[in-house]
């Protein structure tokens, strides 16, 4: 094979030629870019096949050039692409290097046609590939019934501006009842919950050479609702008394408190719904609990709890 010089602003093209070509050159593979992934196991190249010969296949191989530009040099091959069409056409390619590419060092090219000539590129340095950045995870809240569930990570880029097609999707659940989205590899997902509950996907979005992960929830559930007709135990003075209040649906956290009338003196009610101490006074008490969520859904209840007089024990007479 007859290697012809970097096609850079000197250079001519190969006898017989008709078609001069950029830089009055022939086969000439113009690089724009060359990142590596951060462990070095991958490598993108990308530029443009300048032109070639009516016929015949192409061949482009990509070569370590060491510390270039000024002094250009094929040290290792990295890797061989054949079977290229003819004409002129940009190229990108991923794939895993023959040779060790570190960051700052040059990759340069060689184009070869059906005719055995091949023609250097000018060199490029290489860059250290920035992962994916992906959009949208966190969490959404949906009431149950209401719909089915969108988790959107379509906004998610690549910081290096690689072409969007090379960016690829991959969703895999990790948490909630078991569910069977259409695609597990397009932008966004969808489904339909069949219970509330908290559905947890680990969306992994790759550039090719990297990727980012993020943790989307679903968190899907039924209306805040009390029992109205819940009726408090008695209790019984300078005992202790313990009884829960209770809440279905909801987001958690569920919280109570109360916002109105007199608990008997000694208790006390938790935001969790206990109410429990030891009651130090007789009679009737009267209040209003107010029930909450996390999306502002709140309730009232009013509740009764009668407190007997503590019991006497008389001694016995003698």
């Amino acid at each position: 094979i007859a290697l012809q010089p970097s096609c850079g602003p000197a250079g001519g093209n190969d006898p017989g030629d008709s078609d001069t070509g950029p830089n009055n050159c022939q086969n000439h593979p113009l690089l724009a870019r060359s990142i590596v992934s951060q462990d070095g196991a991958r490598l993108f190249v990308s530029g443009n096949q300048a032109s070639s010969p009516a016929s015949g296949a192409n061949e482009i191989q990509f070569f370590n050039a060491g510390s270039g530009p000024t002094n250009v040099q094929a040290i290792a091959l990295l890797h061989d692409e054949s079977g290229l069409p003819s004409g002129s056409f940009p190229f990108q390619f991923i794939f895993s290097p023959e040779a060790t590419v570190l960051p700052g060092t040059y990759v340069d090219a060689t184009a070869t046609t059906n005719d055995g000539t091949s023609w250097l590129s000018d060199a490029v340095a290489t860059e250290v590939n920035q992962p994916p950045v992906v959009a949208g995870a966190g969490e959404r809240l949906l009431l149950f019934g209401s719909s089915s569930v969108t988790l959107d990570g379509s906004g998610s880029s690549d910081p290096d501006g690689l072409p969007n097609g090379m960016i690829e999707f991959k969703w895999q659940q990790v948490g909630g009842p078991g569910v069977t989205p259409p695609s597990l590899t397009a932008p966004m997902l969808t489904f339909v919950p069949p219970s509330p509950g908290s559905y947890v996907f680990k969306l992994a979005v790759s550039d090719g050479l990297d990727s980012s992960t993020a943790i989307f929830i679903a968190t899907v559930y039924t209306p805040l609702a009390i029992d109205s007709s819940a009726i408090l135990p008695s209790g019984r003075e300078k005992r202790g008394y313990s009884a829960r209040l209770l809440a279905s649906g909801g987001v958690l956290p569920i919280t109570w408190r109360v916002v109105a009338g007199v608990l008997p003196p000694g208790l006390s009610l938790s935001e969790d719904g206990l109410l429990s101490g030891t009651p130090q006074a007789k009679g009737q008490f009267q209040f209003t609990a107010e029930v909450g969520d996390r999306v502002g859904t709140t309730l009232l209840q009013t509740l009764s709890l009668k407190v007997s007089p503590a019991t006497v024990l008389l001694a016995p007479r003698g």
